[in-house]
């Protein structure tokens, strides 16, 4: 996956819009998700050439705006017959899912996509918090991939309600596009009266915190768990096992996480 980013400043310049974002929806299904959760002062604003001896160019905001509008006004169309008579099925609604799916359908491949979730999403839904990332997002997903006839199975757990096995004895092949859900353990002593940040994030009006909250841990989902347990009202601590520096959290969700009081 590479992003033309010098074709579509081009188109953008011209006032190409349309273009550009169908240039970047092909590229990238979740280009509009992507823009606004990227580490870009890491990636492409961080790497810009003209950091040298100008004022980088702010792709992502560039990005954003292309991306956003075409996502909502975008329909699925088939591109190919390369996949035509082929049932899939797609284990998981998640970037991944999402993004398989896009590119199976236009293929010309029957997608089915199964999720464990009742909506579509996966961590864009259920595991970033919605100041980070609005819903309206996995909401065009799903509006997209509805009117393109793309069933999505919710609420089923492969594994549980129905086994690999029936699947691939239904389709003709299965795509598992899971995510990463098991979350860490410390292996220390009172680990059992904690709780969790994936559980904690997916519904956090679930949990009782209390007047005080320590958050262990460094990375992004750290910054993610703590700026929401602000928001609940908890005065919020953070705790990492290694230097501030050292720290692999996006350095400006650290930022944000100390501006909301963390």
């Amino acid at each position: 996956m590479h992003t033309p980013v010098p074709e579509c400043m081009l188109l953008y310049r011209q006032g190409q819009l349309e273009e550009a974002g169908r240039m970047l929806f092909s590229n990238n299904p979740l280009s509009a998700v992507t823009s606004q959760v990227c580490d870009w002062k890491q990636f492409c604003y961080g790497h810009c050439v003209l950091n040298v001896k100008q004022v980088p160019v702010k792709w992502y905001e560039i990005e954003q705006e292309i991306s956003g509008a075409y996502l909502f006004r975008h329909r699925l169309e088939r591109k190919s017959a390369e996949m035509e008579g082929k049932r899939i099925a797609v284990i998981g609604a998640g970037p991944a899912g999402i993004a398989a799916t896009v590119w199976l359908f236009e293929m010309g491949a029957d997608v089915h996509l199964y999720d464990a979730n009742p909506r579509m999403g996966g961590v864009l839904r259920y595991g970033i918090p919605a100041f980070r990332l609005d819903k309206k997002y996995c909401d065009a997903y799903e509006k997209m991939f509805a009117d393109a006839g793309i069933s999505f199975h919710g609420n089923v757990e492969v594994g549980k309600e129905v086994t690999l096995k029936a699947l691939s004895a239904q389709y003709d092949a299965v795509l598992v596009a899971a995510g990463a859900e098991t979350p860490a353990t410390l292996g220390i002593p009172g680990e059992e009266n904690s709780v969790q940040a994936l559980p904690f994030l997916k519904n956090p009006e679930a949990f009782t915190l209390g007047k005080k909250v320590i958050v262990i841990g460094g990375g992004n989902v750290a910054m993610d768990a703590c700026r929401t347990a602000v928001r609940r009202g908890a005065e919020t601590w953070v705790y990492y096992r290694k230097t501030f520096e050292n720290m692999p959290a996006n350095p400006m969700e650290v930022e944000e996480a100390k501006a909301d009081g963390v």
